[in-house]
């Protein structure tokens, strides 16, 4: 496609070529019709037969290799859009523009941009696949899929009665010599409550407290890391502010305003006596002393307290009311796996918690390896909403994907890993929404892994790819065929 390909002369070049072709074409989410056609062609070149849904979502069979024409279909599953980011200085229209590669040694980056390796790394490896007559295979579907990044749209809208594989391999999860053997299904919780304001009385004033430089980060995959929650631990001031001053109340609430994941930062506004103020600084003394044991990975953590402008308030006891809604809603982890104490399957978290004008609005995820562990904090989700007069809508965001047990799939993979490499394979649980999790719940008997080339930074430009990852996987992915293939055959 491309007149000239700037990881020429390494191997496997079937794969390296099928990834820079895919740079080349602009694919943010929503936008996937020319890598769509690019794909197709491809299919057409070699006669595959292919459908296309209305949502956008492809659908590719390749017939088994010859003598194994009886092996049990695989379905190979990636995303054709990728998240459009960029850092200020660059002025490239990424919506119809390719991203500019950028070669470092062993590293592919992008010139300021993401670059897409989320998830080309398993579409040049599907497309590697479709030009490679010559491998060992069973019968092949491939799926793309459409608009991943905005919410697993195209998965959502895939009609999954049309698979007849009951093996899946997803390529947009995992690493080299680690597979992905579960998610975890998600639910949104959105909480609001109206209290009445009153002007702020004569003879009190007003300080903001805030708390800033927190690493934050993804509520599923850093969940369990010790960061610092900036909505929880503003929770803890504020009680101990109202519990030291009897007369102080609320003004306002401030949190980061996307639901990003734990959040980084974090304010709250009260008014109080002017004999009492010196709370404040007490509170914010006690805490320092307190967070500089708990978060010995925020180092930049800082506490601020300062004079606010704040002209109402909520009075005493809705003060106190919601603060204690704030300390007790379930957040956190709640769950681990039995046998990978590692491996996090019920956690929550507040990422957003905003007061003003005497209007509340909380947002929580929750996510669930199982979908039978959901009601465990559902009801107590309701209890606490309830005692605080809080009203609560919950919508489910994706199923969970269990883990399969007795996994023929799994196993071989394993076996192959070992034979190659001379390694183990490591397994995970991932506890963040996948694609395949909506397979799952449609088909229950399917059986899904998860396995990728190393990439690193999605999302952001600061994205990268380790080109030293690509032929292992290669190797890997093409020997699991293979296998597939004789095993089942025999």
């Amino acid at each position: 496609m491309k007149d000239s390909y700037i990881l020429e002369g390494r191997e496997p070049s079937i794969v390296f070529r099928q990834f820079e072709d895919i740079c080349a074409i602009p694919h943010g989410s929503g936008n996937e019709k020319a890598m769509g056609e690019h794909i197709i062609s491809i299919a057409d070149e070699y006669g595959y037969s292919h459908e296309r849904d209305e949502t956008g979502n492809i659908l590719i069979r390749i017939p088994a290799s010859k003598g194994c024409e009886s092996a049990p279909s695989v379905c190979i599953q990636g995303h054709m859009d990728m998240v459009l980011a960029k850092k200020d200085w660059v002025e490239l229209d990424m919506d119809t523009m390719p991203v500019e590669l950028i070669l470092e040694g062993d590293v592919l980056r992008a010139n300021g941009t993401t670059l897409g390796a989320d998830n080309a790394v398993g579409l040049c490896n599907m497309m590697a696949v479709m030009r490679s007559p010559e491998l060992t295979h069973p019968p092949l579907e491939l799926l793309f899929t459409v608009q991943e990044e905005s919410g697993l749209i195209g998965m959502r809208e895939f009609d999954t009665s049309r698979l007849r594989s009951r093996m899946m391999l997803n390529m947009d999860m995992g690493d080299p010599g680690l597979l992905e053997i579960s998610s975890a299904g998600t639910s949104k919780m959105h909480f609001r409550k109206q209290y009445e304001t009153a002007k702020i009385p004569e003879r009190y004033l007003s300080f903001t407290v805030s708390i800033s430089g927190l690493r934050g980060g993804h509520s599923g995959l850093e969940i369990g890391k010790n960061r610092g929650d900036a909505i929880v631990i503003i929770s803890r001031m504020l009680s101990e502010v109202l519990e030291r001053s009897s007369s102080a109340m609320l003004c306002g609430i401030c949190s980061p305003k996307v639901s990003a994941g734990i959040p980084s930062y974090g304010s709250f506004t009260v008014c109080i006596p002017a004999e009492d103020s010196h709370v404040l600084g007490e509170v914010k003394e006690l805490f320092e002393l307190i967070l500089s044991h708990e978060l010995v990975d925020d180092p930049d953590m800082s506490l601020t307290v300062s004079p606010a402008f704040a002209d109402s308030c909520i009075n005493r006891q809705d003060s106190v009311m919601l603060s204690d809604f704030l300390l007790c809603v379930p957040n956190g982890i709640f769950r681990r796996n039995e046998n990978h104490l590692n491996w996090i399957t019920s956690s929550s978290t507040l990422s957003i918690a905003e007061l003003s004008g005497g209007s509340f609005y909380g947002y929580m995820s929750y996510r669930v390896n199982d979908d039978l562990f959901r009601e465990n904090v559902e009801v107590r989700l309701r209890s606490v909403t309830r005692l605080c007069g809080m009203d609560m809508e919950i919508v489910e965001g994706a199923p969970a994907w269990p883990e399969s047990k007795n996994s023929v799939l799994r196993e071989t993979a394993k076996k192959v890993y070992r034979e190659l490499f001379g390694q183990e394979m490591t397994e995970d649980s991932c506890h963040g929404a996948v694609e395949v999790s909506i397979v799952a719940r449609a088909i229950p008997d399917m059986e899904i892994i998860g396995t990728a080339p190393y990439s690193r930074g999605a999302h952001t430009p600061d994205e990268w790819l380790d080109l030293t990852s690509i032929g292992p996987f290669w190797e890997f992915l093409t020997k699991l065929l293979e296998a597939l293939s004789v095993r089942q055959s025999q």
